[in-house]
């Protein structure tokens, strides 16, 4: 496609993409747990990923025949944002992906002097609900990844749900930001009727200029069917023209419209897109270029606060306002003590931070909260650099560790925990979690506030009555990631154990490694923070396959001991140690012509492993406990390949019980083998 340069009386036509995903991370490892919602994928970023961010990258161009005749990267053509907790995720696990975003940004620049991503807060908040001082820093954190990874200052700020009010708005303006988007139904009267920007006083002789997106054409984009017809929604663009005016018409959406919402949605964007580009009439631009070349039509007043998803301001994200993703037969009566409590919660860990501060001698420590920003998702080194510049005499894993706990703080204020119908839902589990971690990294005084926390949510009712109240949650869902560092140091000795010559490994957050006198080290790669323990690796519940037991290793002795299985370890560490299972099953039990099968899916490789499992109970001697290991091991895979078991496996078990005693009982009832 080709572009020709704006010109008097012409078309604008501009579309924003949202591209958010929450922080998944389990807080204290680092590393993605599965979400079993988002089957047949691990998570939800992998499958919105699959399904959305890449297809957009690459969107096929159909000729009339119906076949592929072009693929573009619609974000080139787009106005877009992208939350830094997407974008840090993308850059670690899709980088391909990740390249085209940035690469759409650079073309966008070229063709059009201003490019197409805008920057967004760092943790998705409700800014407008947000205290001042955690506003500016959702802000200032959102513009300094936005500047890392982009490569210039951004020109426009996308506020999540398009929440405003007039004090974020001069924060935004304060940082330099020349303007942001809403809907047109947040506007205070009519809107500009040509689609160019608003002037909005900030008073004091501030200003920020804000777009109205067409809120009807948006509605027909995201819950109608242009997608599916992007001729019609050529054509709508090109009725909103008028004879010597400059008129802007833009919509704006989330990113999961296209293909996760609406199957081979980002065809109907690239379609459309390649309709109006070809279009003399038409300037297909992003916001910045628009404003740039047609100025504002005048000014403007808000209705504030107010948000795109939300009839009732901002009541989603605090109260019972009526809102709801589901039926009409919930309530949403949890949504203000889940805020009430994280509020109070933040408040009393804010105090220990900025008591902590003055002891270290850090003459503003909230201005250090605001720098970290800068190096919140940098190396260790980098971090300690930033700490010590601020506190020369201090300890720097104490102050990473305050400056993590009030990470954690602000994500526990992330959109999504509110959005939805259920204080047991997925994202509202998140947000507890990150509330727990902040917790563990205050010590000592988070104990009471721990208390104070848990009280509040009591009164947080579950719609599922089996799931109790939000305090119920915290004690079974929340609580139980704890011990991170022994849950990473579990990946050196299941490698050591295995056979693996450098059990060393990143794990997550931690860097994980053999000590000379054999202790396991677990180095917390957030905040420097060292942890050593013991570890063995032992027999799991049967049919699971091998554990290591771990038992801390601090001064005084050990102060408990935890076992972890293979299914403990977040992805994608239980598939490397499971990888390497099967390669220590192959060299032990499988014949040479037998292990090529094995590595194939299907029924070549579970026969295969059959024959191991036959080989090893013949041959083996059972009364090893390496032996009945390998066997637990080989029943667990063949199990999860295959249903029913293979009766030839069944039948050399069954024999195998006759030969040897009653521990393998256990895995005659994995089989579905009665052993009497």
């Amino acid at each position: 496609m080709t572009s020709r340069p704006p010109a008097a009386g012409r078309l604008s036509f501009v579309v924003h993409v949202h591209l958010y995903q929450p922080p998944r991370e389990d807080p204290w490892l680092g590393a993605m747990p599965s979400e079993p919602s988002a089957a047949p994928f691990h998570d939800w970023n992998e499958r919105i990923h699959a399904e959305c961010y890449r297809p957009l990258t690459e969107a096929r161009l159909l000729d009339a025949s119906g076949a592929v005749r072009d693929f573009i990267n619609t974000l080139e053509w787009v106005s877009f944002d992208a939350a830094p907790t997407l974008l840090r995720w993308m850059e670690r696990e899709e980088p391909a992906t990740y390249a085209a975003f940035l690469e759409a940004d650079r073309r966008s620049v070229k063709r059009l002097g201003r490019g197409n991503a805008i920057a967004t807060s760092y943790h998705h908040a409700i800014l407008p609900l947000s205290s001042p001082r955690d506003r500016r820093t959702e802000i200032r954190w959102g513009i300094a990844d936005f500047e890392s990874r982009f490569g210039r200052a951004p020109e426009g700020f996308w506020l999540p749900e398009a929440a405003v009010d007039y004090d974020t708005l001069r924060d935004l303006e304060a940082e330099g930001i020349a303007f942001t988007i809403v809907g047109s139904d947040q506007i205070d009267g009519p809107p500009p009727s040509t689609g160019r920007a608003g002037v909005v006083d900030l008073g004091g002789g501030r200003s920020i200029a804000v777009f109205a997106y067409d809120g009807a054409m948006a509605h027909d984009v995201s819950f109608g069917d242009l997608l599916r017809h992007a001729d019609r929604w050529a054509e709508a663009v090109r009725h909103r023209a008028r004879p010597d005016t400059e008129v802007v018409v833009s919509v704006a959406t989330d990113g999961e419209t296209f293909g996760h919402h609406h199957t081979f949605g980002e065809m109907g964007l690239a379609s459309v897109i390649a309709d109006l580009a070809g279009d003399p009439g038409v300037q297909v631009e992003n916001y910045a270029s628009a404003l740039q070349q047609r100025g504002a039509e005048g000014e403007v007043r808000l209705r504030a606060p107010s948000a795109w998803s939300c009839a009732h301001g901002i009541g989603r994200w605090k109260e019972d306002c009526g809102c709801r993703a589901g039926g009409d037969d919930t309530s949403q009566a949890w949504r203000a003590p889940l805020r009430d409590g994280l509020t109070q919660l933040s408040e009393q860990l804010h105090r220990l931070f900025e008591q902590e501060a003055a002891q270290a001698r850090i003459g503003d420590p909230w201005a250090l909260r605001d720098r970290f920003g800068t190096v919140v998702g940098s190396r260790l080194d980098e971090r300690v650099a930033l700490v010590v510049a601020a506190a020369p005499g201090a300890d720097p894993r104490r102050i990473l560790e305050l400056l993590e706990m009030e990470r954690e703080l602000l994500a526990a204020f992330t959109s999504c925990a509110w959005f939805f119908d259920d204080v047991a839902g997925l994202e509202t589990l998140n947000v507890m979690r990150s509330a727990a971690r902040a917790l563990d990294l205050a010590g000592p005084a988070g104990q009471s506030a721990e208390s104070a926390l848990r009280a509040v949510l009591t009164t947080a009712k579950s719609n599922d009555r089996t799931r109790g109240n939000a305090g119920d949650l915290w004690d079974r869902e929340v609580r139980p990631g704890v011990r991170a560092a022994w849950r990473a140091a579990a990946v050196a000795e299941f490698r050591r154990a295995l056979g693996v010559d450098d059990a060393s490994a990143h794990a997550g957050a931690f860097h994980v490694a053999l000590s000379d006198d054999d202790h396991i080290e677990a180095r917390d790669r957030r905040t420097g923070r060292l942890g050593r323990c013991v570890a063995e690796l032992v027999g799991a519940p049967e049919g699971d396959g091998p554990a290591v037991r771990i038992a801390s290793a601090r001064e005084g002795g050990p102060t408990g001991s935890i076992t972890v299985r293979v299914d403990d370890l977040p992805h994608p560490w239980a598939r490397d140690i499971r990888a390497l299972l099967r390669d220590r099953l192959l060299r032990r039990w499988a014949l040479p012509a037998e292990r090529a099968h094995w590595l194939t899916s299907g029924e070549r490789g579970v026969d295969a492993a059959v024959e191991a499992l036959s080989r090893l109970l013949y041959d083996g001697d059972l009364r090893e406990v390496a032996t009945l290991r390998d066997a637990r091991e080989l029943v667990a895979w063949i199990a999860r390949a295959t249903d029913p078991f293979p009766a030839r496996a069944q039948a050399a078990l069954a024999a195998a019980r006759d030969r040897a005693d009653e521990r393998l009982d256990p895995l005659l009832a994995i089989a579905g083998v009665s052993p009497f």
